[in-house]
């Protein structure tokens, strides 16, 4: 475990390399940063099913709990995408990261993943987009009022509903860790300013999606509720393929976890020197 102070905040972050016989990592292979989801999401989220195994293929992964998320540190404010995206761009200076990266984001994580694309295209080698919220959502609300409306109503219910009050010890015990995710995330949504962040954050628009010079690997399950935003980053980013995995709905990395790593492995190679160097729609 490491911890890196960028942008003012105290981070855990996790770096996996593929290792030589001798225990020492090997370098060369292409730098991946991996974004969790948001509230009961941290790195762990990612590390298993993703970041490793791109890892032991021969990547250089950067994981890291994002502000207020897991063991890094949790201020009161500051949660806005626009933070998070200058979260990434510090952290990556802190850790003499200097070429192009690809960026692989979950849920509001792939959000982040893309305003960072858009804020400087230059720093990134690709994106891949895992379910992200960037349009507006069923019931024409835009995708941050929908985001801000499921995050008030979770802060609502475990703020009247107390999760382990009256629990004893040996029912806690029980519960195990889901109980404690559950009272860290009340924590979180009611001693924080997320909700409101998160609801001033802006929408992504037509146009500037229209002007992403970065590649981009959309993925979905079939039964989504942001359909519309798969829509609109295969009409509107210039180099985007989309894929729709059937049968499955948000949890796309949890039920089909091998499909969505070899999918991202293969995006990977796309870039390498044996391969194509960009990946086409």
């Amino acid at each position: 475990m490491a911890r890196v102070v960028a942008n003012g905040i105290d981070f855990h972050v996790q770096r996996l390399r593929r290792q030589s016989p001798d225990g020492a990592p090997q370098p060369g292979g292409p730098v991946v940063v991996f974004l969790h989801g948001l509230v009961i999401d941290n790195l762990s989220s990612l590390y298993y099913s993703l970041a490793n195994p791109v890892a032991q293929a021969g990547a250089d992964a950067i994981l890291y709990d994002q502000r207020g998320h897991g063991l890094s540190e949790r201020p009161p404010r500051g949660y806005r995408i626009e933070d998070s995206v200058a979260d990434l761009g510090t952290l990556l200076d802190a850790l003499e990261v200097s070429g192009p990266v690809h960026l692989v984001g979950h849920s509001y994580g792939a959000s982040i993943a893309l305003r960072a694309a858009l804020a400087e295209p230059a720093r990134f080698a690709s994106v891949v987009l895992i379910e992200p919220h960037c349009a507006e959502s069923h019931g024409c609300v835009d995708w941050v009022e929908d985001v801000a409306d499921m995050l008030t109503a979770c802060a609502l219910v475990l703020e009247h509903n107390p999760i382990e009050d009256n629990l004893s010890a040996s029912e806690r015990r029980k519960r195990g860790s889901g109980a404690g995710r559950l009272t860290e995330a009340n924590t979180f949504l009611n001693g924080t300013t997320l909700i409101e962040d998160i609801a001033s954050s802006p929408p992504f628009t037509d146009e500037e999606l229209g002007q992403l010079g970065v590649a981009v690997l959309a993925i979905y399950g079939e039964y989504t509720d942001l359909a519309s935003s798969a829509r609109k980053l295969a009409a509107c980013v210039p180099d985007c393929r989309l894929a729709v995995l059937p049968g499955l709905g948000h949890s796309v990395i949890r039920d089909a976890r091998d499909v969505v790593l070899a999918m991202v492995e293969s995006w990977l190679a796309e870039f390498s020197p044996a391969g194509a160097g960009k990946a086409g729609v």
